[in-house]
């Protein structure tokens, strides 16, 4: 499973990253809105405290763990309050990352009935405000990983530059590294040496 709704999330479900050591410190937990009031409104079933709780319990079980989620700015009648829940709701949480998304108008769907339709200008506005504020808690724990040394799954070269290759933590956090194919596919250890944005950097001194 790769974005499970949270209502999937029991208490087997969260025993089991404690209990399996296969399975990776990495959720993604889709949790929209930051408000109970707008959580009614999507029919999310579910509500803030509810998300909080399972976070609580995931990070019981696995402290390391790697929590990521999706949210929407924008949808209609949302409030200056209900966005801040969302924003307030970000810094409780801590997210790795977080894929925030611009409401948009679907054609017959509910949300598209409802009256209160935000301006465009007004959802681009706190779109971007919640990707910075979302960018500023990523750097802080990314910035906390180093100098650790962690277990790499090595996928291929880097995306933005082919002479280096490029895996995923356990925690699913993606980290560079100075290597050759010949560490695809494996399992190596690096130390992190410096953090970027949503990015870590691994210690070649490692692989030699």
């Amino acid at each position: 499973f790769t974005s499970p709704h949270p209502k999937g999330y029991g208490d087997d479900l969260v025993e089991a990253y404690g209990r399996l050591p296969k399975l990776c410190e990495s959720a993604h937990i889709p949790v929209q809105s930051g408000s109970n009031e707008m959580l009614k409104r999507m029919h999310r079933g579910y509500t803030r405290e509810r998300f909080l709780e399972i976070i609580d319990k995931l990070r019981a079980v696995r402290p390391d763990i790697g929590i990521t989620t999706d949210i929407i700015v924008g949808f209609p009648g949302e409030t200056e309050e209900e966005f801040e829940a969302t924003m307030s709701l970000c810094r409780e949480v801590e997210f790795d990352n977080a894929f925030v998304f611009k409401y948009s108008t679907r054609r017959n769907t509910p949300a598209a009935g409802m009256d209160v339709q935000l301006p465009k200008e007004l959802i681009e506005e706190r779109h971007a405000k919640l990707l910075a504020e979302v960018d500023r808690i990523g750097a802080v724990r990314y910035e906390n990983q180093v100098g650790e040394t962690m277990q790499i799954l090595v996928e291929g070269p880097s995306r933005r530059n082919k002479a280096r290759m490029e895996g995923r933590t356990r925690c699913n956090r993606i980290v560079v590294f100075d290597g050759g194919e010949r560490f695809r596919g494996q399992l190596v250890d690096l130390k992190i040496e410096r953090a970027g944005s949503f990015t870590l950097y691994g210690d070649p001194a490692i692989l030699n």
